[in-house]
């Protein structure tokens, strides 16, 4: 059965076809006939780049699916700066390398190299989302869903695959990128919130053969009777489970991601698209969170009652709707205020190439943002994808010279004030002084109350220089509420201030 065509020569029109054959899904490369000279101008046929793939006979499979999304807003990692006056972004964008699978150790952070020139046939405007390179580097310093487990007392899970024995099976999954397959440990959790590595593979699988393969080839895959995705979760169904099939499927799969490296199937599919599914970008926050966040989740709860600083967080479907509704972009920089683990942060620079910054004052939360910075910077790297370069902080924002100079030139400003002080609003305020034109500040709570008016008395209040629009979220917007509610879009916009003043000057004279 065909399945699909991986790619296509413009001067043979020679097709090589994945096929099922016994039951597995390989690639069948027809043989290409010997060049021929013609008096025709002959078509050039583009090379597709393909990331150099290591060859791995279908190993184990790792899964890494969290327990549940990541509900997280951005939090803060402390980094030294340049300096005030020049503000510098860790550059996610680097590419992975093709290894095995060796995840020990050092904990230095790396600094990724930058893109090599992209060469469509028709150029796409806009960000380019695949990351280019064959850099490995730093693969240790990712928390592979097997040192997950490992980390987590044999109390809190069970042998997905029992065979009597004490042992507990592992398999290697393959990301669409040369980077080291990623282990997983075959466990059960007994508590539905716990890291579930089963649940973590199959969405992880779900999720590659969705957004990285073209539709001709998906589709088949994700046959609700027989895809890859149903015959992992049928082998691992309880009291039915086999583990030679789980392996078989997975060893199936790393295959097809392989093979689809090798061709430039993944690379061509990934070079035509411009943005990322909210779905995928849930996936990676989600391993992220899991992996650095979930297990000291308890530290986070830990704030003083009435006061400012209260943890709370913006869901990636609202923050999604925010991103689209302010026009953010990459080339531009979007800061949290308040931002404490980070995953708003995170869920900026990924879904839209912007430089991101965020801010956090309490410890714990800007704690686990340096966790999840780290983790990410490998994790996109291992998904394939580039992010924009990101930027954590534990500061208070009111005082902290180097968010004072990010805020003259950022596009985005988030500040989640639900809970803060209108001491705290109001020297809020007087930071927008030096927003530049057309800034966006995205608010839980109106600056500007709905009765003010730009009046004589209130010339140099900032408040009149702010244009406010009234948006609605609805439930599984909030961590701290599955009720709806409203947020606020002001837009810094000096026109209706300048319209006053020449109205003004007008009746002086």
């Amino acid at each position: 059965m065909v399945l699909m065509n991986t790619k296509v020569d413009k001067s043979k029109q020679t097709k090589d076809k994945y096929v099922m054959r016994n039951g597995k899904i390989v690639l069948n490369r027809p043989h290409q006939p010997s060049a021929q000279t013609s008096s025709a101008p002959a078509s050039v046929s583009r090379k597709t780049s393909a990331p150099a793939h290591p060859s791995s006979a279908a190993d184990k499979h790792k899964r890494n699916t969290p327990a549940k999304s990541a509900n997280l807003s951005a939090p803060s990692v402390k980094r030294k700066a340049s300096s005030p006056a020049t503000p510098h972004f860790d550059d996610d964008d680097s590419s992975s390398d093709s290894d095995d699978d060796s995840q020990a150790g050092s904990r230095k952070r790396q600094k990724s190299s930058s893109h090599s020139s992209l060469e469509p046939e028709v150029q796409l405007k806009g960000r380019s989302i695949r990351r280019k390179g064959t850099d490995t580097s730093g693969a240790d310093r990712m928390m592979s869903g097997a040192k997950l487990v490992a980390s987590m007392p044999t109390s809190k899970f069970t042998n997905a695959f029992p065979d009597g024995s004490d042992s507990l099976a592992s398999i290697k999954l393959q990301y669409p990128s040369n980077m080291p397959r990623e282990r997983f440990t075959l466990v059960i959790p007994h508590e539905s919130d716990e890291y579930a590595p089963l649940d973590d593979i199959i969405t992880t699988v779900e999720q590659i053969l969705r957004f990285y393969f073209p539709p001709e080839i998906s589709e088949p895959l994700l046959d609700d009777s027989n895809g890859i995705p149903r015959r992992l979760k049928r082998a691992a169904n309880p009291g039915k489970s086999s583990l030679a099939n789980f392996k078989a499927t997975i060893a199936e799969f790393n295959e097809l991601v392989s093979n689809a490296l090798a061709d430039g199937t993944i690379a061509k599919v990934l070079d035509a698209k411009r943005s990322i599914p909210l779905a995928l970008i849930q996936r990676i926050l989600d391993q992220v969170y899991s992996r650095r966040v979930s297990s000291n989740v308890r530290e986070l709860k830990q704030y003083e009652n009435g006061g400012n600083n209260v943890y709370g967080e913006l869901l990636p479907p609202l923050v999604t709707a925010i991103l689209q509704q302010t026009g953010l972009t990459h080339g531009q920089v979007f800061v949290d205020l308040g931002s404490g683990v980070g995953n708003v942060v995170l869920q900026a620079a990924l879904e839209t190439g912007a430089k991101s910054w965020g801010v956090e004052e309490m410890a714990n939360p800007a704690r686990a943002a340096e966790r999840q910075s780290e983790e990410f910077m490998q994790r996109t790297r291992l998904w394939g994808l580039t992010a924009g370069g990101i930027r954590l902080l534990h500061s208070d924002f009111t005082q902290s010279p180097e968010i004072d100079n990010v805020l003259k030139h950022a596009d985005v400003v988030l500040i989640n004030n639900q809970a803060f002080s209108p001491e705290l609003n109001d020297k809020l305020l007087l930071k927008f002084l030096d927003l530049k034109e057309g800034c966006k500040i995205v608010s839980l709570k109106s600056f500007v109350p709905t009765s003010h008016r730009i009046a004589q008395h209130t010339i140099h209040d900032v408040r009149n220089t702010l244009r406010v629009e009234p948006k609605e979220y609805f439930s599984g917007s909030v961590s701290w509420t599955d009720a709806g509610g409203e947020y606020f879009i002001a837009t810094k916009d000096r026109s209706a201030l300048e319209e006053f003043m020449e109205q003004l000057n007008k009746a002086k004279r």
